[in-house]
């Protein structure tokens, strides 16, 4: 399970990354069109504290929990937000899919 943890946190940070430039991407497109953009860094920002909490405290329950916590609010944060750009909703799934293993991860692990 610590294995785990780890690969989806390294998966985590790869996508952090990705989401992070498209997010500039995005944002800049959304400057010239006049609209209000953003969200995509605001999932990339959750998911990469779910990542760090997820990585650092392999061995911790609790933090396990707190860490698909995060993802999952920064899934449904993107989720609301998906009808503005389409590929937000795949971050999103990604995202919840991270916070359900994450979870699960946490339930079966010992004390």
């Amino acid at each position: 399970m610590k294995t785990l943890k780890l690969i989806l946190g390294t998966i985590s940070f790869i996508l952090v990354l990705i989401i992070a430039f498209q997010s500039c991407a995005i944002g800049l497109e959304d400057t010239f069109n006049g609209t209000n953009g953003g969200i995509e860094f605001v999932l990339a920002l959750f998911m990469l504290i779910g990542g760090i909490i997820g990585v650092i405290n392999r061995n911790s329950r609790s933090f396990s929990i707190t860490a698909g916590c995060f993802y999952i609010i920064g899934g449904i944060i993107g989720c609301l937000n998906s009808p503005l750009h389409s590929d937000l909703r795949i971050w999103s799934i990604i995202s919840l899919i991270c916070a359900f293993l994450f979870i699960s991860i946490a339930t079966k692990q010992k004390i």
